[in-house]
């Protein structure tokens, strides 16, 4: 997925800073239907680290959201990322 906006990053991060936590849960969703959560087995965070892609080395513990094809854009003038 390449987002053409960061709105719904812009918007949970609102919301996420009004509420000091959010909940995060597994779901499924077969085709092009709505996903379907399964609420029971939610977990409520209340800490989040969120930061660019290209600020994620090969070692970094968050590289599993990453793919192997992406290409993170790295800022003009960031020499060593």
């Amino acid at each position: 997925m390449t987002p053409t906006s960061s709105v719904n990053l812009d918007r949970f991060t609102a919301a996420y800073q009004k509420a000091g936590m959010f909940l995060l849960a597994p779901a499924k969703m077969m085709g092009a239907s709505v996903p379907e959560p399964f609420m029971e087995l939610r977990i409520a965070k209340r800490n989040i680290h969120i930061r660019e892609a290209w600020q994620i080395g090969k070692n970094d513990p968050d590289i599993v959201a990453l793919c192997k094809d992406d290409e993170p854009i790295i800022p003009a003038g960031v020499t060593a990322p």
